[in-house]
């Protein structure tokens, strides 16, 4: 079971295996509250960045990685919830993603985990308002 594995197992399995993420863009990703990426379904090489290195990255300049943190770390906090955000890769116009995020504490650590979507896949509306009850 995923909870009885050490953190560099979990993260490892996370970031490497395809169970944690779907071909139509679903994908799960884990950061230390403390700022760097744990673990990434999707994107391997975001591991180890903070969510603004990771935006500097992509030259995302769309959203304040500080403040999308923080956002974040605030709905985990309060024990789950949904936040919109614009996201891009390289060149491009910013897509409306969303992401519903939760706290885990493991291995004597604080994380928020996250799956995140871009609505216009799958139009649902304002998560945040229909979709907020915890899980």
């Amino acid at each position: 079971m995923l909870r009885d594995l050490d953190a560099t197992t979990l993260f490892g399995n996370i970031t490497h295996s395809g169970e944690f993420k779907l071909e139509d863009g679903f994908y799960v990703f884990v950061y230390d509250f403390e700022g760097p990426c744990v673990a990434h379904g999707k994107r391997a090489d975001f591991v180890g960045l903070t969510l603004q290195g990771i935006l500097d990255y992509v030259g995302n300049t769309a959203v304040n990685g500080t403040e999308l943190h923080e956002q974040f770390v605030a709905n985990a906090n309060r024990g789950g919830g949904w936040v919109p955000y614009p996201w891009k890769n390289n060149d491009g116009t910013p897509d409306p993603k969303i992401a519903y995020l939760i706290k885990i504490k493991k291995f004597g650590k604080e994380y928020y985990a996250g799956v995140g979507y871009k609505p216009s896949q799958f139009p649902l509306g304002d998560g945040s308002a229909r979709y907020n009850p915890t899980c």
